[in-house]
């Protein structure tokens, strides 16, 4: 299994409407209360941005008339429980449940569209492919290739270690890349 294998985006309007209602409901965006019903929702745990880029690369260049096209990124993940770190510092107080729950990112629904709603549906379609309908990973996604950072102080040094098949797709894991 890998990125080619992902569900496609519905075209139909009832289906389109569908798939984000799904979304937004999804486990992922709630975590569980001993003590209670689950809680949270999609909108504490995505981040949307709207920025301009450049329409040939789809990033954002340093000459800013280069930069023309709207573009709204997402960036989200389900919540992390900081208790269960052991690098995270016990608050003065103790871990409760309301100190210890934090939103994550997860890099693999990074995702973005030139509308809100093309966004949505693309992160509706990354959640299924990562994750059950409980909001636990799915089992046999692969991982993606592990890049090196050249220059830890250079953001711009990273080199994928991904292999392109020729079509955007690695030919070893099989996750969409841009070569850097």
């Amino acid at each position: 299994m890998n990125h080619r294998d992902m569900p496609a985006i519905p075209t139909e309007p009832a289906a389109c409407k569908a798939e984000i209602l799904w979304v937004q409901e999804h486990p992922l965006w709630s975590h569980p209360d001993p003590d209670g019903p689950c809680w949270g929702d999609m909108a504490d745990c995505i981040h949307m941005m709207f920025v301009y880029v450049d329409p040939t690369t789809e990033t954002i260049e340093d000459d800013q008339t280069r930069n023309t096209a709207f573009r709204v990124w997402i960036e989200g993940g389900g919540w992390f429980d900081l208790s269960t770190d052991e690098n995270h510092p016990v608050p003065e107080e103790g871990w409760s449940e309301y100190n210890k729950w934090m939103g994550s990112h997860d890099v693999r629904l990074d995702c973005g569209a030139s509308t809100a709603f093309e966004a949505l549906l693309e992160l509706a379609r990354r959640v299924r492919f990562f994750y059950n309908d409980d909001g636990t990973d799915r089992e046999g996604v692969p991982e993606q290739c592990e890049g090196t950072l050249l220059d830890s102080a250079d953001i711009e040094t990273y080199q994928t270690g991904c292999q392109d098949a020729g079509d955007g797709f690695c030919v070893r894991c099989g996750f969409r890349f841009e070569e850097q």
